[in-house]
């Protein structure tokens, strides 16, 4: 019987340190549990932010290819832009029409000065 009770103390010695070691493994897993949590949760935080950050990238693009389409219609119809070395914006000039009589012939030298040349008529010619 005394050989019983003892196998049984060491059984029960046995079972509490095993108890005691799940109860810390229920710890850290808790513990562990709430870590994996937490970083779930930044996770979907960084996911929604990139998802964002796409939606935000998408738009600017699209503000971008119409800045860029406005640019080029302006480009179209004022000339090139102004302050380039070599380049006349041409704002508000027009081809001439036909109807809108003899063109105007001037000669505009580097320096900035002009002249305008005349242009011979078939009109008579004046008394002396």
């Amino acid at each position: 019987m005394r050989g019983a009770i003892t196998s049984l103390e060491g059984q029960i010695t046995l079972t509490r340190q095993k108890l005691d070691a799940a109860e810390g493994d229920r710890d850290f897993l808790l513990e562990e549990l709430h870590r994996l949590q937490t970083e779930k949760a930044e996770m979907e935080q960084r996911l929604s932010d990139v998802v964002a950050l796409r939606e935000q990238i998408v738009h600017l693009r699209d503000q971008l290819s119409v800045a860029r389409q406005i640019e080029n219609l302006r480009r179209n119809l004022y000339g090139a832009e102004p302050g380039r070395p070599g380049e006349t914006p041409l704002r508000g000039v027009r081809p001439a029409d036909a109807a809108s009589g003899p063109d105007l012939n001037v000669e505009i030298r580097r320096d900035g000065t002009a002249t305008i040349l005349t242009v011979p008529t078939n009109a008579p010619p004046a008394p002396e």
